[in-house]
């Protein structure tokens, strides 16, 4: 688990230092859905006590991006998604959006259900009443001849540096980064972080 004191320690406006936290984090030995969810909630909470959530979540969706994109994350088997708080349900379009981005019924479907659980936990209710009255707000552009704003999906970071620091969990981290230790991994860069039991559970501001 992530050392909230020790990540406290850190400048965390350092882009460099949050991709490799980031990365780290996705390949690191033994990681689980359920625990990277939670790691990704503690950073998260640690960037909105300094009042600087929205940073957390421009990083954020500049490195993950990234990332989907590097060799070896399809074999993770992970899902690099953002820590969804019930702010974002509630007064952004994030989560809806994300949704509305798969390609294709089946795909939607998923993350629909993925979502709803995670809405369930954080106390959201009528979570398939907002994702219809997203959809309507869709086909309504669309009928009227509106474009869909949505972002281009992220591009991959062109800083080569930046790159590197993203994957170095994955290309250094068995070998120097993380050394497992009776359940234990330690990172230099966030301390020490317990293992995640194998079967432990885990904005873009919208104005209509």
């Amino acid at each position: 688990m992530l050392n909230k004191e020790a990540i406290m320690k850190h400048d965390l406006k350092d882009l460099k230092w949050f991709a490799v936290e980031l990365g780290d984090l996705l390949y690191s030995p033994g990681m689980t859905q359920p625990c990277l969810e939670e790691n990704l909630t503690i950073l998260r909470e640690c960037y909105k006590e300094q009042s600087i959530d929205g940073v957390f979540v421009q990083y954020f969706t500049r490195i993950s991006g990234a990332l989907r994109g590097s060799e070896g994350y399809k074999e993770t088997g992970l899902n690099l998604r953002m820590p969804y708080t019930k702010d974002d349900f509630l007064y952004s379009d994030a989560p809806y959006r994300e949704i509305a981005e798969q390609k294709t019924v089946f795909a939607r479907g998923q993350v629909t259900q993925q979502l709803a659980e995670i809405a369930k936990k954080l106390g959201v209710t009528g979570f398939k009443q907002l994702c219809a009255q997203y959809d309507r707000g869709l086909e309504e552009q669309v009928a009227e001849g509106r474009h869909l704003v949505f972002p281009l999906p992220p591009a991959k970071i062109q800083d080569s540096t930046l790159t590197a620091q993203a994957t170095i969990g994955r290309t250094m981290g068995a070998a120097s980064r993380w050394i497992p230790e009776s359940g234990t991994s330690t990172s230099p860069v966030s301390g020490n972080r317990s293992g995640c039991a194998m079967n432990t559970p885990a904005p873009i501001p919208l104005h209509r």
